[in-house]
């Protein structure tokens, strides 16, 4: 064995030293003493490693990809903490003002709102808001809405934007029927079909 990074046989005997120093006066547990023999054992072994065996060199800068990698960590949290608020979230009927919790709205037999088209909204060209029809069995209305949680807009209420509503007709019934029988939830058609 030949050895090619002889500083690291210094590192390791520092490790080392610190393992002792650890055990007999700050009285380490035996996991943290495991780790410092661990890496001291470790620097040992990388000093007689060839470093023509080394990976390539990495084009990222040092801490690049620890950025990347927190970066998306948070960006996952938000997500997480978005779907969690997405319990809590509540729609309103624009016109009789009667409020309903999204989650689980559909399966609610005493829900008086019904919303539909989630798998194809009507999407605005200007900004991509996603727009979903709504329906108050309350006022017998048609709304429409969409997810506005930052407000863009300076409409929104409680992170929706609410638009258009009308006296319900025939067409939106039968689209609303025709979204609930593909979904086969017998409750919401026995709801149309009483409207």
């Amino acid at each position: 064995m030949k050895l090619h990074r002889p500083s690291h046989i210094l590192f390791g005997i520092i490790f080392f030293v610190g393992s002792y120093f650890a055990y007999s006066i700050y009285n380490a547990s035996t996991i943290v003493l495991g780790i410092i023999i661990f890496i001291g054992i470790a620097n040992i072994f990388y000093a007689f490693s060839d470093p023509k065996e080394d990976p390539p060199k990495s084009k990222h800068t040092q801490g690049k990809i620890f950025y990347e990698a927190s970066k998306q960590y948070l960006k996952d949290s938000k997500e997480a903490n978005a779907q969690e608020n997405f319990k809590d979230q509540v729609i309103i009927c624009p016109k009789c003002k009667v409020e309903e919790k999204l989650y689980n709205l559909a399966k609610r037999k005493s829900s008086q709102l019904m919303i539909y088209n989630e798998n194809k909204p009507r999407i605005r060209a200007k900004d991509g808001l996603h727009i979903f029809p709504m329906i108050c069995f309350n006022c017998k209305t048609f709304s429409e809405f969409a997810s506005d949680p930052n407000d863009t807009s300076g409409k929104s209420i409680n992170g929706i934007e609410y638009f258009k509503s009308q006296k319900l007709n025939k067409k939106h019934i039968s689209d609303a029927l025709s979204y609930v029988k593909k979904n086969n939830n017998k409750m919401l058609i026995q709801k149309l079909n009483t409207l």
